[in-house]
């Protein structure tokens, strides 16, 4: 079965690691990759009030609650499916989004007077929530490399009112052009990854994990950074986020991140929900910071996908 052998594959990588976050100690890892994960909805204030969008939906039958008070635009569908044919989708009034993906963006924190990039941008829901969250102001640059994807990318900028948003397509492994030198201000790395934290809603459609894959991953990730850097402005911040339990493509790139750019801060990730420590990945001062400033999220308890998100500020 896909979904077991998956889960071996991430038991016996994690083991091979000496120190285990606090909150996983006395239980089996297993436990933690296992729970039931909503759906969630990311109303879109460009177009709607939340309440405004709940007692729609409350008149269709579909019961949805806001998540938190300090996310009120974010709400778990209670009671209810099929919530994409609903009309109030189609006019852009919110986005079937996981929390994991709108903590990412929060983590970025971009405001109205910022230049944002949103470097690996499709389908488009972290591009739209930063336009959002920016009022329609500033610019945010959505890049994608792969052209199929920016019709869904472009499809759902429009359907959600980004009008802030210019989408490009170029490979951000390499540095664009001179012009694009320390051009922005926040930049969001949400990196291609193995995807084996979509693990409990998609495991039939997964591909098996392998040491050869995990490690192509982690070799794009680390060039994506590398240009990151290059983009980003002294003073600036970088968002790294991927949607994989792996340790070599989360606290493992941030390591190597740090240790081959000394222009680069850890900082701390703060958003507004309950998150894991990361792994500690060597008995070193570096590792132990990096362990203590990243954000992880699990099926087990928080009810997301599996999610990590770690931040930088450029010297």
């Amino acid at each position: 079965m896909v979904r077991s052998k998956i889960v071996f594959f991430l038991e016996q990588s994690f083991q091979s690691y000496p120190t285990i976050p606090n909150p996983w100690k006395g239980y089996p890892i297993l436990r933690y990759f296992r729970g039931t994960i909503p759906t969630y909805i990311r109303i879109n204030t460009l177009r709607v009030k939340p309440k405004t969008l709940l007692n729609l939906m409350g008149k269709r039958g579909i019961t949805a609650k806001p998540v938190s008070a300090e996310l009120p635009f974010v709400a778990e569908i209670e009671h209810g499916d099929n919530v994409g044919y609903l009309p109030e989708h189609l006019a852009g009034y919110f986005y079937i989004q996981d929390l994991a993906s709108v903590l990412a963006v929060l983590a970025l924190a971009p405001s109205p007077s910022d230049k944002v990039l949103d470097g690996c941008a499709a389908p488009g829901g972290k591009t739209t929530l930063i336009s959002q969250l920016m009022k329609n102001s500033g610019t945010v640059v959505a890049n994608e490399i792969d052209k199929k994807r920016i019709v869904s990318l472009s499809s759902n900028v429009s359907r959600m009112g980004s009008t802030n948003v210019i989408i490009t397509n170029e490979d951000l492994t390499q540095l664009p052009s001179p012009s694009w030198k320390e051009c922005f201000d926040k930049i969001l790395i949400d990196a291609p990854c193995t995807g084996d934290g979509l693990l409990p809603i998609r495991r039939e459609k997964l591909l098996l994990l392998s040491a050869k894959k995990v490690a192509e991953h982690s070799n794009r990730q680390k060039q994506l950074l590398k240009t990151a850097i290059e983009m980003l402005k002294p003073g600036g911040v970088l968002v790294y986020s991927t949607c994989s339990f792996t340790i070599e493509q989360n606290e493992a790139v941030v390591k190597w991140f740090l240790e081959n750019n000394t222009n680069v801060e850890l900082l701390p990730v703060d958003i507004p929900f309950e998150s894991f420590e990361g792994f500690v990945i060597s008995d070193d001062d570096l590792s132990h910071r990096i362990s203590s400033n990243v954000a992880r999220l699990f099926p087990f308890p928080h009810r997301t996908i599996g999610f990590f998100i770690s931040k930088f500020q450029k010297k």
